[in-house]
């Protein structure tokens, strides 16, 4: 057994190796991330390793050098991580660097006995990483340097499981490989931790079924990836739902230009120009970026987690409002701050068997344009309205209420369909007269599509030619709470049906609707004219901090 490296090694910011590994540090970085014990153990670890990559000098295996993108999901150190690649992105170094670093910190953590496994449609999808672990487990001493003693720690059967037990400060820890091809046989036994390799092979089941055998031990799942082949909608889907605030797990890109070691020019490189210019654009981003392209069928294309979804959107009783004082041409107009009482409204679509009650408070930025802002849901199946209003009741921001203009409902609440009408029991349970107007479905999905991008303000321009809203989230004027999880899941997928001619008007399927179908009533009576409202307001502005 070679001398071992210290199971907690310290960082050494000045050496070759670490520098080395931080070459692409991403500027933007959330300092934050450093804070917790398990990123700084990960570097050091690192640093480690390159150092005695660096003596070995194998092609096959150079030191560590992350890309930008790769900085988050190194430090962010959650339990379940989904890793969308381009080819070559760099998905296979990261899951094998990521179990030597969990493995340990485990271990650090008093877990004496721990199983591990790559996981993988076929045997032969998880060589690449099982081969790199090895070689970094190696590198820190944990097997022995020469093959003949190496062969008593690792065995490779041909077309069998292979495995791994680890020496000195780390034995105990057993590393193997599994097949899925048939989830049904996955064994029923508890792991501290999985890596599944090409994922997107897989069926959906693989991934629930790791999930449940992490769980004892409360262990963690990394999947990792590309679309392409992809076996089913899940991964993509699963990707998608995991860029979402508040969501079990966590999603990432790695673009193929960020494995500096084969594309040493990152986006400029030469061959990245070449294949950019050579194929589609949707290919290129999904086969090289690793970004999931929305299908055609998805009704709100427009809608972007990252934009749309903000923890800043939540209940605030009162708002922080600007006033112009000076003629509105001057070139430096000085403005007045006021707080005052900010209204909530409710937008209501009662189904059948599912009811869907979102919470709005509105507001105009500084051009006037209407920004809306959805900080509450309350999501209700097979419940009566009586019950579900009593829910609302106990929400902080039932007292705040709009009396004069409560809110909106679905018209079909006007109807008597073997009982009350839902809109007089509202009315009669509550004291809210919500307002309830047909609203066409091609009307609510254009009113809906131009709260989530405006194109008006894509275009405009300032005085100087310069552009009014510059930044994607500028053009939002549709913003959302990470606890509205219902609303955010119908946005990434409602459907229009794929059977049909999509040069035709379709309406979309049912099933994914309640939630944004109370949210364009809403829009569609507050602003029948894109940028007016049914009642005067004046310019403000929603001050968050």
């Amino acid at each position: 057994m070679a001398v071992a490296a210290p199971l907690k090694p310290s960082l050494n910011l000045d050496s070759a190796s670490a520098k080395t590994l931080l070459r692409h540090w991403p500027n933007d970085l959330d300092p934050r991330l450093l804070l917790d014990p398990r990123s700084t153990l990960k570097l050091a670890l690192y640093e480690q390793i390159n150092q005695k990559l660096m003596e070995w000098k194998d092609p096959g295996l150079p030191p560590y050098r992350p890309g930008p993108s790769h900085w988050p999901a190194i430090l962010g150190n959650n339990r379940f991580v989904l890793i969308a690649g381009g080819e070559r992105g760099g998905k296979s170094r990261f899951a094998a660097q990521e179990m030597v670093a969990r493995a340990t910190q485990r271990r650090l953590e008093g877990h004496r006995q721990a199983r591990y496994w790559f996981a993988a449609h076929k045997y032969r999808l998880t060589e690449v990483e099982f081969n790199a672990t090895q070689e970094l487990f190696r590198a820190l001493g944990a097997l022995p340097d020469h093959l003949p003693k190496t062969n008593a720690y690792v065995r490779k059967p041909q077309d069998h499981s292979w495995s791994m037990r680890l020496g000195g400060d780390w034995e105990g820890i057993e590393i193997e490989t599994a097949t899925v091809d048939d989830p049904t046989n996955i064994a029923a036994v508890p792991l501290d931790g999985v890596v599944i390799c090409e994922a997107a092979l897989c069926d959906h089941e693989v991934w629930l079924k790791f999930r449940a055998r992490v769980a004892e031990r409360l262990g963690f799942v990394i999947l990792t990836g590309t679309h392409e082949r992809a076996r089913g909608q899940w991964y993509k889907q699963l990707q998608l739902q995991w860029q979402n605030p508040g969501q079990e797990g966590v999603s990432f890109s790695f673009p193929t230009w960020e494995n500096f070691e084969i594309f040493p020019g990152g986006w400029a490189d030469p061959e990245i120009i070449r294949i950019r210019e050579g194929v589609d654009e949707d290919w290129f981003m999904e086969r090289f970026a690793g970004v999931p392209v929305k299908p055609t069928s998805l009704v709100f294309r427009q809608f972007e987690p990252h934009v749309h979804v903000q923890e800043a959107v939540q209940f605030r009783p009162q708002r922080t409002r600007y006033i112009w004082r000076g003629d509105p041409p001057a070139l430096e107009p000085r403005e007045l701050e006021l707080r005052e009482d900010w209204p909530v409204e409710l937008a209501v679509d009662p189904g059948n068997a599912d009811y869907a009650i979102l919470a709005i408070q509105r507001t105009t930025d500084r051009h006037g344009r209407p920004l809306v802002y959805v900080i509450d849901e309350v999501f209700g199946r097979n419940e009566d309205t009586a019950g579900l209003i009593e829910k609302c009741r106990r929400r902080p921001w039932w007292g705040a209420i709009e009396r004069q203009y409560p809110g909106v409902i679905d018209v079909a609440a006007k109807q008597r369909t073997g009982g009350i009408p839902v809109q007089r029991v509202w009315r009669e349970v509550s004291g809210l007269n919500l307002r309830a107007r047909k609203v066409m479905v091609d009307d609510g999905i254009n009113k809906l599509r131009a709260f989530l991008s405006d194109f008006a303000a894509k275009a405009a321009m300032d005085g100087e030619g310069k552009p009014l809203y510059p930044r994607q989230r500028d053009w939002a004027r549709l913003f959302v709470s990470p606890r509205c999880r219902r609303l955010i899941e119908e946005f990434q997928l409602m459907r229009f049906p794929s059977s049909q001619d999509p040069t035709e008007w379709r309406d979309p399927e049912r099933g994914y609707d309640h939630g944004i179908k109370a949210l364009w009533y809403f829009l569609v009576d507050r602003y029948p004219q894109m940028g007016r409202e049914t009642r005067a307001e004046g310019y403000g502005v929603l001050k968050f901090g």
